[in-house]
């Protein structure tokens, strides 16, 4: 069985298509969804109750709003599967999705990787990898530090079971939980496969307030990589200058993030410790351990903020939510 997590605030308006999307999965008898209604004040808590009435194998489970990390952590509370995968209430997936998944994990494999669509209102853009491949455990530290062929997000995955355990997304962390809890199941991972097919397609909602403004939330995700960047200079010292030029991508993002959505004076002590942090960090060690569109991005925020904006917005540097 393979149980598929679907975190559910306020989403009534794209939820339909999320389940139908699920519902038309090839291998839809093999499933178990469960839904967690993270509190919603709208009508998605009703739709999800009609849905489990007319499907056995959907659990629905309501709970007060707490944020999309104790959502999922309800969730692998609740799930039987011997496979996990999660998704998000205001995307969908083509009828093979799951199937390609399973199709691909073998024996010795905990986790399969697939790409995504991301359906802007105007435009669809790619992200998937190049071809299919195999990696270990140190791989993959690499591979997530690059964030290219690796994306450090949990909804275009196959996890097996035994590989997240008790492993739970931290509640207190508002943006980038996912990074951090795909993070430490690498710690348990034998082998990860990806696979060249883009199944899942991820919705850029223009009026989500996460993209409208900057909070301290949005700040969480640079904590979040710092901490990342310790632990795997921890466990493998070798990757030091890959994950500092990592963690100098994240805090340009955050400057940029900060100044597009004038929020630096409310943010000042942040966004000046950001642009120090950015002006002293060395051009030749960024221009040898990182991807071309990465370094001029550096550049470019080293600049000025606005040209980093710019340009992140022109090299498509930020697919995921």
């Amino acid at each position: 069985m393979i149980s598929i997590i679907v975190p559910i605030y306020n989403a009534e308006k794209w939820l339909g298509k999320c389940l139908e999307s699920l519902i038309n999965q090839t291998i839809f008898n093999k499933l178990e969804l469960v839904l967690v209604d993270d509190g919603s004040n709208d009508k998605s808590g009703l739709i999800i109750d009609e849905y489990a009435k007319k499907y056995t194998n959907i659990i629905c489970t309501h709970t007060s709003n707490q944020g999309v990390s104790n959502a999922r952590n309800v969730g692998l509370d609740l799930c039987h599967g011997e496979y996990i995968t999660f998704v998000d209430a205001d995307d969908y997936f083509d009828s093979c999705f799951i199937e390609n998944l399973l199709n691909a994990m073998d024996k010795d494999c905990d986790i399969v990787c697939g790409g995504f669509v991301a359906e802007y209102s105007n435009k669809s853009i790619t992200k998937c990898p190049s071809k299919e491949f195999c990696f270990d455990s140190k791989t993959a530290y690499y591979q997530f530090i690059l964030g290219q062929e690796f994306d450090p997000h949990v909804t275009d995955k196959l996890f097996k079971r035994e590989v997240i355990g008790e492993e739970r997304f931290d509640s207190s962390i508002a943006i980038a939980e996912d990074r951090l809890f795909l993070f430490q199941c690498l710690k348990r991972v034998r082998k990860i496969k990806l696979i060249p097919i883009a199944n899942y397609h991820y919705v850029i909602n223009d009026f989500s307030a996460c993209r409208r403004e900057f909070n301290i939330k949005k700040y969480h995700s640079i904590l979040v990589s710092k901490r990342i960047c310790e632990e795997i200079i921890l466990i493998y010292p070798e990757y030091q200058n890959w994950a500092e030029s990592m963690l100098i991508d994240v805090k340009c993002q955050g400057y940029g993030d900060m100044y597009q959505c004038k929020a630096i004076k409310r943010f000042k002590k942040e966004y000046f410790e950001l642009k120090k942090d950015i002006k002293e960090f060395s051009i030749k060690k960024k221009y040898k351990y990182s991807s071309k569109k990465h370094f001029f991005a550096f550049l470019a925020a080293r600049i000025h903020p606005s040209l980093y904006c710019f340009l992140k917005n022109d090299m498509k540097l930020q697919y995921k939510k």
